[in-house]
């Protein structure tokens, strides 16, 4: 009798456990195995900020907050979600580049390139439209014809002005510098010093200027102290711009002479490049390339450190074309200036418009409708009257100076 009641017990308590298990499986199911996560297609390819674009695919996950949408690195604001379908919204400065997703914070998937289309913004930062040397701030200052725009560490522009050097502050406060009417090559202070024709101008790291004056180069101190540090006797001489590499070695373009001067550190010239046919202002990268605009040959060079000439852009033909850089067209580039990214931004003085080259090679037109004069706007509805040289801040604005006014160009 004994036996009978251990084996009973074992029996129910063999049968308690067998029925505890199968109420957690039945509690606690196994979860169903994701689809593979994939994007097969995007329904637009190219657009600006804002835009809305469907991401079709699997994998997905219905709860938006689990799903994670890029462009080109940069994260993007998801409205709608299904497991096979996400919309997502272009975020401001995307750039261009490949869509990936991932969910749940695993690894990405990449899909296709989304072209960015970057909107401009137009707007003067200072100067009346009327002819003048008014120092004011913003819309009460006057200009007489700017050339020149470079910017400091602290974000002050400075601007060459016929025969002046005059300073523009953050707030746009438009102050006279260096330099008198009268024109001329007299080293000195503020106004006991002379320009006689300043064109492009470049600032240090520690505030100090260069300004390209024809047939010097010029160095002007935080206080206004002017020096002449080279002097060019060959014939046709006739500098037009000028910039300094990480090292303190400068480089001045000369217009006359169709080429490009180095100014080493320890005082040693030599020519880096020559054969344009009349370059009219230059740039520099952060890895130390060269950027010409070419107004003669409707092009812009790139010269490497080395020497080394190469066309980035134009084909020579005078035009408006956008597109691929090759088969891009200019007529009369006058400014340019390359931002962190690398893309290259010039001054079509003959077209009115500002023209924009990315890494990729693709040429656009950011700002100006091609019809000549003052206008603030949006991108392709605004005008440029005569757009020359070209700064830009840490911020990626771009500041033009074009003819009696700087205007502000900002980039989304």
């Amino acid at each position: 009798m004994k036996r009978f009641v251990i084996s009973q017990n074992t029996i129910l308590l063999a049968l308690f456990f067998v029925i505890s298990a199968c109420s957690q499986k039945s509690s606690n199911p196994q979860p169903q195995k994701a689809s593979n996560l994939a994007i097969t297609s995007i329904n637009v390819t190219t657009g600006p900020y804002n835009t809305q674009v469907i991401i079709n695919g699997t994998g997905f996950d219905a709860t938006k907050a689990n799903d994670n949408v890029f462009f080109n690195g940069k994260a993007a604001t998801i409205t709608a979600a299904t497991i096979t379908r996400l919309t997502a919204t272009v975020p401001v400065g995307a750039g261009t580049g490949v869509v990936t997703v991932s969910v749940n914070n695993g690894t990405p998937v990449a899909g296709p390139v989304f072209t960015y289309q970057v909107t401009a913004t137009v707007t003067t930062f200072a100067g009346s439209g009327l002819t003048g040397f008014t120092d004011s701030q913003g819309t009460g200052a006057s200009f007489s014809g700017l050339w020149g725009i470079a910017i400091d560490p602290s974000g002050n522009l400075f601007v060459t002005d016929v025969s002046l050097v005059r300073k523009i502050m953050p707030d746009a406060t438009v102050r006279f510098f260096a330099g008198n009417v009268s024109g001329g090559y007299q080293d000195g202070k503020g106004s006991l010093a002379s320009f006689q024709e300043p064109w492009g101008i470049t600032c240090d790291a520690t505030g100090n200027l260069y300004v390209a004056d024809m047939l010097k180069i010029r160095k002007v101190t935080p206080d206004g102290t002017v020096s002449t540090i080279q002097s060019s006797s060959a014939f046709f001489a006739d500098y037009k711009g000028v910039v300094l590499d990480a090292a303190g070695n400068l480089f001045a373009l000369d217009a006359g002479n169709r080429l490009i001067l180095k100014i080493s550190t320890d005082g040693a010239t030599g020519t880096l490049a020559s054969d344009f046919a009349y370059p009219r202002a230059i740039c520099i990268d952060k890895a130390g390339d060269l950027f010409v605009a070419d107004e003669g040959a409707n092009k812009v060079i790139m010269v490497t450190s080395s020497g080394t000439v190469t066309t980035l852009a134009g084909s020579g033909a005078k035009g408006a074309n956008d597109g691929p850089a090759m088969s891009a067209s200019f007529k009369d580039i006058t400014g340019i200036a390359v931002d962190a990214a690398g893309n290259v931004y010039v001054s079509d003085s003959g077209n009115y418009t500002i023209r924009m080259i990315t890494p990729d090679g693709t040429v656009s037109t950011i700002a100006g409708n091609g019809i000549q004069g003052f206008k603030d706007g949006q991108g392709l509805s605004s005008q440029l009257f005569s757009p020359q040289n070209l700064s830009i801040d840490n911020s990626g604005n771009i500041y033009v100076a074009d003819d009696l006014k700087v205007r502000k160009i900002t980039l989304q």
